[in-house]
């Protein structure tokens, strides 16, 4: 991970090991918020959206921290106000996402924060530098985790992080991909073209197939 501080902002960058649309995908949904950031978020990405975030502090008073999406760029930028519920005044988060040729990278910066007193602005951008560091650790880290299942001539891989939990699959080839058993993804019911078909209807990437010979598709 990346960190630059400037005068009233910083930005944080982590290289993801997912094309961009992926990575977006899992950055703004609400099922991917809830695996990187927590259930207690929900945002809104359309312009004039709402962001709200309810946790608690070291003294374990609920805080509400809440905003208002003011632009979006699906699949490359959103940026939002960012207020707790006992701030004087707004800051700005932007998310953003650029292609790389292993991937893509995440970039997070929040900026304003010349805006709060001077006698809470410094543990304040402190604080958010670390939130913001665990969160996109915890991001970057739901794109590694792969799991893997043998076929005959093809391998399925499994990215837990990433599934929507749409249940295509299941519907497509219930006798390989069944969430009701363990493993969940059992191959040795179906060919290898049956389940390149299941998998080619996921709609997140979180299954792919890999050639026995190491080539994927």
């Amino acid at each position: 991970m990346h960190l630059e501080h400037h005068s009233d902002r910083f930005r944080l960058s982590m290289p993801v090991a997912a094309p961009p649309a992926e990575a977006w995908a899992l950055l703004i949904s609400p099922k991917g918020i809830a695996k990187w950031w927590g259930p207690h978020v929900s945002l809104d990405p359309q312009p004039g959206g709402a962001l709200r975030e309810v946790w608690r502090d070291d003294s374990d008073r609920e805080v509400i921290t809440s905003g208002t999406v003011r632009h979006h760029e699906p699949g490359h930028l959103i940026e939002f106000s960012w207020a707790d519920d006992d701030w004087d005044a707004s800051t700005t988060v932007r998310w953003s996402c650029e292609a790389t040729p292993d991937g893509s990278i995440v970039h997070i910066e929040h900026a304003g924060w010349t805006a709060l007193p001077a006698s809470r602005r410094e543990v304040l951008r402190q604080v958010h530098v670390e939130g913001w560091s665990r969160h996109l650790e915890r991001f970057a880290a739901l794109h590694e985790l792969t799991r893997e299942y043998p076929a005959q001539q093809l391998t399925v891989e499994w990215r837990q992080g990433r599934c929507w939990h749409s249940g295509n699959c299941v519907r497509a080839l219930g006798v390989v991909f069944n969430p009701k058993r363990k493993p969940w993804i059992d191959t040795s019911g179906a060919t290898d073209a049956e389940i390149e078909s299941a998998v080619a209807k996921c709609p997140s990437g979180a299954l792919r197939i890999r050639r026995n010979s190491g080539r994927e598709l």
